[in-house]
């Protein structure tokens, strides 16, 4: 139907639950608002664009994952005008309810918007684009509404949020990346900074791209197809939020639900499900070791010594510098060369075999990059170089001039977003990183796709990243295989059943430390990444050669709290840090070795509810790990600022101490 001044007010009741109404006073002056089961989710405000494009996109500056964002001027072009309106004709049935077409910025765009019932009830989807006309460069679009919860009632999500538990009153820029070095602990961040733009990271950097949000009163929202950078704007004073994509089409799903118990369900809906954590994972201590055979060996003394002595349980050792230690100035890394280095672990099946004499296993760790070993002269001699038979099938990621993208440490990476990268990784992964006696391992990084190659698949990474674990542990034929992953995208937890919250500092403080880690892990679970837990003792260690007035090495008071707080996690798993020899080890005194059994014995006290709360967020998306909000009455304000407690279930309460010379 054309919009004239005849037709200036529509209604329509589709299937699924869905309505919508269009009020025109004229085609320049349209509000629409859309509503599922009888509760509204959109509603545009009244003399307001719906849609506005922008020519300015907005700036990136990367460094492998660490990416500084300069956000563009807010120059918006709306002066919209709705032309047509459509609807089909069986109104009861059809899951289309609503098609909208205009032009805007005075003709230079045209845009359409389709209201949709969704295939995962009970949400409303909104399908819309634009294109420019003449020489009018579309960059951006947004879409604006009326904020559809009272201002003070909380707005969560955007996945692993380290920096706010509540959003309100924030602009959150949703983008997978390193979350940073320090945060703006200073003058750890001005370093860093000073170092690689972007290094420090900002409040709002996070490995998980999670343009989705909720709000204390069920509303719920999220984008749903594609993986655009993606704006969540509640910045604005005068009643408005807006969700802006550099894309030129989006699709976004909204629901109202009965709280925010629900609307985590909901939007697990949407977001997906976890893989079931097996039990074998949670059910002792995962002890970090590295350094070597002897180092490691050396280490498994201790874990036998707390097995027999202090009746600790034992799941398996992680040992992440499997494929050779490679040391750095400043930290101790490995040689992300995907086969076992044989001088340094010259009897890997004595490692298998006195783990499973203690009960436990053995993990690994991977990524989808690689060095090229030929480059380095302390690089070992005895393996296969894979980066050239990686280069030689064309598998890496390409920069625009054709030539092989190099980021960290001069690491190629496989593109595991296409067909033959992936294959590739996943033949490598079964054949030389699930080694005999190896069940899981970290699955890291997935956070540097090259931004000049594609914004789209740099967020797409993490989720391509996860298929091929997923993949590897099927042909494997390893059922109960378990990979961990920190970087994470729209439906990634799909594909896998345990996340870790990345590298903290090893330190105490809210910005990138202990307490840090505590609140990514509770905003995580509440959008997408139920099933989390950390480092114990976190990872980051500042030694030389940052020349700054002070370093930052693990304290054993920092590792005991540490201890405690993981006991109520899902998963009870230690990290000797970036570099272990200033840090003190789960084993560096008897004291710390009888502590650290001690909570592991903690974390098992509590398994029967653990298998049930883990039983639940593989079938509803609830995290084992809850915010305060999730079980507080809706009408308390004290809830909005707990990041520092959780909830296990409904019943239990845990308030771990997490201040220096602190008193539980």
């Amino acid at each position: 139907l054309p919009l004239d001044a005849s037709r200036h007010e529509f209604s329509w009741q589709g299937g699924r639950q869905l309505a919508a109404s269009l009020q025109c006073p004229s085609p320049k002056l349209c509000s629409l608002q859309v509503s599922t089961h009888g509760s509204v989710v959109y509603e545009s405000q009244p003399g307001k664009e719906i849609l506005s494009g922008s020519p300015l996109a907005n700036r990136f500056s990367q460094d492998s994952g660490f990416i500084a964002t300069k956000d563009a001027l807010p120059v918006w072009c709306g002066f919209q005008t709705i032309e047509q309106v459509s609807f089909p004709e069986n109104r009861t049935r059809e899951p289309s309810l609503l098609n909208l077409r205009g032009s805007g910025c005075f003709g230079l765009y045209l845009w359409e918007l389709n209201v949709t019932s969704s295939e995962t009830a009970p949400f409303a989807k909104m399908q819309y684009s634009m294109h420019s006309t003449y020489a009018f460069p579309l960059k951006r679009i947004k879409l604006t509404m009326d904020r559809p919860w009272e201002q003070g009632n909380g707005l969560f999500g955007g996945g692993e949020q380290f920096g706010l538990l509540n959003l309100e009153g924030q602009r959150l820029r949703c983008m997978t990346t390193e979350k940073g070095v320090g945060r703006g602990l200073q003058p750890l961040s001005l370093y860093m900074d000073l170092t690689t733009k972007g290094k420090a990271g900002k409040w709002y950097t996070t490995y998980t791209y999670t343009p989705a949000l909720i709000a204390r009163n069920g509303w719920t929202m999220s984008v749903v197809d594609g993986f655009p950078y993606t704006v969540l704007d509640d910045s604005s004073k005068f009643g408005e939020f807006s969700i802006e994509v550099e894309s030129s089409k989006n699709t976004l799903a909204f629901s109202q639900q009965k709280g925010a118990a629900s609307a985590v369900q909901a939007l697990a809906k949407i977001l997906g499900l976890p893989k079931r954590l097996p039990d074998w994972a949670h059910e002792g201590a995962i002890v970090g070791l590295e350094l070597g055979q002897e180092s490691v060996m050396k280490g498994l003394d201790s874990v036998e010594k707390a097995v027999q002595e202090y009746n600790m349980s034992f799941a398996g050792v992680w040992i992440q510098d499997w494929s050779g230690m490679r040391v750095f100035p400043d930290r101790i890394g490995l040689w992300w060369n995907w086969q076992l280095d044989e001088k340094q672990y010259s009897d890997f099946p004595a490692i298998s075999e006195r783990c499973k004499d203690l009960g436990g296993t053995v993990l690994t760790y991977v990524n989808p990059l690689l060095v090229n070993l030929s480059a380095h002269q302390d690089a070992p001699a005895s393996v296969k170089n894979w980066f050239v038979e990686a280069a030689e099938k064309n598998l890496f990621v390409k920069e625009p001039n054709g030539k092989i993208w190099l980021g960290y440490n001069g690491a190629g990476l496989v593109d595991v977003t296409e067909p033959n990268g992936f294959e590739w990784m996943v033949n490598l992964i079964v054949n030389e990183v699930l080694l005999p006696g190896v069940k899981g391992f970290m699955a890291d990084f997935g956070e540097s796709y090259p931004l000049d190659v594609s914004l789209d698949k740099h967020n797409e990474l993490p989720t391509a990243w996860a298929k091929v674990v997923e993949e590897a542990f099927k042909r494997a034929a390893i059922n109960d295989g378990v990979a961990f992953m920190r970087s994470g995208s729209l439906h990634t937890q799909q594909h896998v059943s345990l996340f870790w919250a990345g590298d903290q500092l090893v330190s105490w403080d809210g910005k990138d430390g202990l307490r840090s880690g505590v609140r990514g892990m509770l905003t995580g679970g509440l959008t997408g990444r139920p099933v989390t837990h950390s480092d114990i003792g976190g990872y980051t260690t500042v030694v030389a050669p940052y020349h700054i007035p002070y370093k930052v090495v693990r304290s054993k008071e920092l590792l005991m709290r540490w201890c405690e707080m993981a006991a109520f996690t899902p998963v009870y798993r230690s990290h000797p840090g970036s570099d272990p020899r200033p840090n003190w080890q789960f084993n560096s005194d008897d004291e710390t070795l009888r502590h650290f059994a001690k909570f592991q014995k903690a974390h098992s006290c509590w398994a029967p509810i653990r298998r049930k709360l883990l039983d639940a967020a593989s079938s509803t998306g609830m995290p084992v790990m809850r915010a305060m909000i999730l079980g507080l009455p809706a009408h308390d304000q004290v809830a909005l600022t707990l990041d520092s407690q959780f909830m296990l279930g409904p019943e239990v309460v845990v308030a771990p101490q997490l201040d220096q010379s602190g008193e539980s």
